[in-house]
């Protein structure tokens, strides 16, 4: 018997069934004993909580669920569980199998690389016990060398630890929903992120473990927490070939498959990989992924050479050395390597097993020579015509925010109904205010202004342009279009502006109502809203994206910070920043709008001007050029708002016209096309906007008259016309109330009614609708006593602006984007601390920002230092962005 307290417990309490023989190892939270049972004669493997956490509830019920889960599991490639005892502490005893043998990591810490066939040996078990684990509903969560053993009599894996599994059905977790719980060095990108996990994250991390395996290196070696955290989720691995350059062609595939950042692009579960093990797709797969390993490979060197600070032509001539050497070393492999009918070794990829290595001919190198040399050139003088050989003029460094950037613009707004002109301050808000006016009677009516007679406002466009402005009022912009639009707003409404055709408002089906009728959300009917509403009076200073977050001064110029690796903060690196760095080009800005990995900004003469990610034309520039400098869209203003969302962008006019660019996969340009487009293209339905909003793959308008409208993405009913399916060109949302502020996340959306209710309809997961469980097709109340004036949508979490300028938030908390000092999800709006006054709250991903009339304030997630406060810790309670860099 052993002589320690914690042996004591374990020996006390089951002494009397098994023999405890030693102690095989502890953890953090618990240790793990080696027992013989007395009435089977067999040895066990006893786990036993440590003395100091068994007051410790979570811990106490992460061991149970560990029972629970593995007693669902009976595999040979699984750690088995023969019973579990209570301890008389409260804590609780788990009799498992004893593996003869050690855990992975031992043996890789003792001879490094393992062998082909033995690695491969190794992911096969895993990838059977793992299958077997997804099949029944449950992801392990932790795959590591440290919890695989190795049966030193069978040589097969069986895998352990199943104590912070969590089962597919929502109904089974016990711990915080969205903690990235697991090792970071082999956690995918998407479990660190605390996103919802399927059978691909434990995919990520067996490939991990594969690469490991084949190099004898660990992932990330040597690095920070941070470190770890940041690589895992944006840089790739270095490849096994460059370190092993013998590696069959099978294993490569079969581990890069699953390592890929994307889950759609992994293997698509367990199965899948278990099934590559053994056989290659005959459909293409290799052919595939020649192609795109080569190009990624290429795009690296290429990457690394600008980032050394090489210009254009070195970078291209050194893209050329590589692949010269590469063929050169496959060449060398081809001539020493022993026949093999499944492996062949080949340039940058080692290729297709049914294609044998030929060696190319020296003036088919002499031509990839010429050929870079050239487009290099070209690809420079390019450059160079377009301004960008120099560096962009910097903006002055203000030492302060302030809450002067937004877009002034009186305007004149004329009720459909000929009611008397109002007259109001119209101020672009959180969800792009302000709306010039219309319908048919108004297409002579200027835009009157306010000017002073020796100065001119900042943001007025010009005489020319404010000519164009009023004269474009109510002129239909695309007629075909609007004929075949089947969601045209109803006749006599400020809206139609003379359409020649209307159709019925979609209604939700009988289906969809007696669904939501189910759920306990009624279905209203769509009356016409025919009087004009008054949007929010708001200075939008402050735009929070995905991984970064950019305002104005109180010149106007922009700043960004956080994320820099898609050129998103416009400062013409890829650095980067945790605190305000100032956007290249000098110009001075009325509104930003900040998307995933894109930024855009709308110019005091009403230009937009974006940059960053440009892989889907998103920055309207007609390229799919990355700009990390701003550079103008190519679309016809001016206008007086710019949303961003994940790949597509939209710009509201001052005419009220809506216009986007970028990426059409559900529709979310409006253009009643299917087509990806990098330069603008209008919205469908002749409807005469006032807000704007951009979600991830949809996007919203308010008319001037209050009607909502959506399209795009609608799978969990973010457009809210009471259906499920996707709508490529504008659909009313299902209900009569008047609306003055709209915000789209993810897969959800929510607006605030003219009277200041909050509405919210789409995923529901988190929390972020604050209208009790379930998804919704339709818009929902929020119940509240609580008086709205704006709102905004992260990616599941959202938050809005009372009148009185407090922040309240709702949804998704595990990293304290909703700012109330907790990492606890919160179904119902909660009070954001330490802040009041505020002028202007923006969430994307899982961070939220908010300006006062002096100081920018930002909290959540902060990986890539996107609150700004000069460190990269989450904060669940807002901080002070810091001091502008220079």
């Amino acid at each position: 018997m052993l002589g320690d307290t914690e042996a004591h417990v374990a020996t006390t309490d089951l002494e009397s069934e098994y023999e405890i023989l030693g102690e095989l190892g502890r953890g953090a939270t618990a240790v793990v004993y080696r027992a013989r049972d007395r009435e089977l004669g067999r040895e066990v493997a006893i786990k036993v909580i440590r003395p100091k956490f068994v007051d410790d509830d979570e811990t106490v019920a992460r061991l149970a669920r560990e029972a629970r889960t593995v007693a669902q599991l009976q595999h040979p490639n699984i750690v088995t569980l023969y019973a579990v005892r209570r301890v008389r502490d409260g804590s609780l005893a788990l009799v498992m199998q004893l593996v003869p043998g050690r855990t992975l990591r031992e043996i890789l810490n003792e001879r490094g690389a393992w062998t082909f066939e033995r690695a491969d040996r190794i992911l096969r078990d895993v990838a059977s016990a793992l299958s077997h684990a997804h099949q029944r509903g449950i992801v392990h969560r932790d795959v590591k060398p440290e919890n695989i053993f190795i049966d030193e009599t069978t040589g097969h894996a069986l895998l352990s630890d199943f104590g912070v599994a969590r089962s597919l059905e929502p109904d089974s977790q016990l711990t915080a929903t969205g903690t990235a719980i697991g090792t970071p060095a082999y956690m995918s990108p998407e479990q660190i992120d605390g996103t919802e996990l399927d059978g691909r994250s434990d995919v990520y991390s067996l490939g991990l473990v594969g690469w490991e395996m084949l190099t004898g290196r660990r992932p990330w070696e040597g690095e920070s927490l941070y470190s770890v955290i940041y690589k895992q989720k944006r840089e790739e691995l270095q490849p096994i070939d460059e370190i092993r350059p013998d590696t069959p062609n099978r294993l490569i595939y079969l581990v890069e498959g699953a390592v890929r950042k994307d889950p759609a692009e992994r293997w698509s579960s367990a199965a899948e990989l278990l099934e590559q093990t053994s056989t290659i797709a005959p459909d293409g797969g290799w052919s595939r992924w020649q192609a795109e390993r080569r190009k990624r490979r290429r795009a690296t060197v290429y990457a690394a050479a600008r980032e050394r600070g090489d210009s254009v032509l070195s970078a291209a001539l050194e893209t050329v050395r590589f692949r010269r050497d590469m063929v050169k070393r496959a060449e060398t492999l081809v001539a020493t390597a022993p026949p093999s009918d499944t492996d062949t070794v080949d340039a940058e990829t080692s290729p297709l097993p049914e294609m044998p290595v030929t060696r190319p001919r020296r003036s088919y190198a002499s031509a990839i020579v010429v050929t870079a040399v050239v487009l290099a050139a070209v690809a420079a003088s390019a450059r160079i015509i377009r301004g960008r050989a120099e560096p962009l003029p910097q903006a002055e460094t203000p030492t302060t925010f302030a809450d002067n950037g937004g877009l002034e613009v009186p305007v004149t707004v004329i009720p459909p109904n000929g009611a008397r002109p109002v007259t109001r301050d119209s101020t672009i808000g959180d969800t792009t205010s302000a709306a010039t006016a219309p319908d048919s009677d108004a297409r002579n009516t200027p835009v009157t202004t306010d000017r002073s007679t020796d100065a001119r406002r900042a943001d007025d466009p010009g005489p020319a342009s404010r000519a164009a402005a009023a004269g474009s009022v109510g002129v239909p912009r695309t007629p075909a279009a609007a004929a075949n639009d089947p969601v045209a707003p109803p006749a006599g409404t400020a809206a139609s502006r003379g359409a020649t055709t209307t159709a019925p408002l979609p209604t939700p089906s009988a289906a969809a109502a007696a669904a939501e009728s189910a759920r306990g959300v009624a279905m209203p009917s769509v009356p016409p809203v025919a009087a004009s509403v008054s949007f929010p009076a708001e200075r939008v200073t402050v735009s929070a994206g995905g991984r970064h977050s950019c305002a104005l001064d109180d010149a106007g110029h922009a700043r960004c910070w956080g994320a820099n690796d898609q050129g998103q903060l416009g400062n013409a690196s890829h650095e980067d920043n945790t605190g305000p760095a100032v956007v290249a080009g000098g110009l001075a800005f009325s509104q930003l709008g900040a998307g995933a990995s894109h930024t855009c900004g709308v110019t005091r003469d009403g230009d937009v001007y974006c940059w960053g990610n440009n892989e889907r034309g998103q920055l309207g520039d007609a390229t799919t050029l990355q700009r990390d400098t701003p550079v103008r869209a190519g679309a016809n203003g001016p206008f007086k708002a710019v949303r961003a969302g994940y790949e597509h962008s939209c710009a509201l006019s001052r005419a009220g016209e809506i216009s986007c660019w970028g990426s059409n996969s559900y529709g979310q340009l409006g253009s009643n096309g299917g087509l990806t487009s990098a330069r603008p293209v209008d919205v469908a339905g002749n409807l005469r906007f006032g807000a704007l909003a951009v979600g991830w793959n949809h996007t919203c308008g308010i008319t001037v008259a209050g009607e909502l409208y959506c399209w795009g993405s609608n799978n969990t009913g973010q457009i809210g016309d009471g259906t499920r399916d996707d709508r490529r060109v504008p659909a009313r949302v299902a209900t009569g109330v008047k609306f003055i502020a709209v915000a789209a996340g993810n897969q959800h959306t929510c607006a605030v009614a003219d009277g200041g209710d909050l509405y919210c309809w789409g995923r529901n997961n988190f929390g972020q609708l604050a209208a009790g469980p379930g998804d919704r097709s339709q818009p929902t109340r929020v119940e509240s006593e609580l008086k709205f004036s704006t709102v905004t949508a992260g990616a599941v979490h959202s938050c809005a602006r009372t009148t009185a300028g407090q922040v309240y938030c709702w949804g998704r908390n595990n990293y304290g984007q909703l700012g109330d000092g907790t990492t606890t999800d919160r179904p119902a709006p909660v009070r954001v601390l330490g802040i009041s006054s505020v002028l202007t709250v923006q969430a994307s991903g899982a961070h939220t920002c908010a300006a006062t009339s002096g100081d920018t304030f930002c909290w959540g997630y902060n990986v890539e230092g996107q609150i700004g406060d000069g460190t990269r810790n989450h904060s669940p309670r807002p901080v002070r962005v810091g001091a502008p860099s220079r």
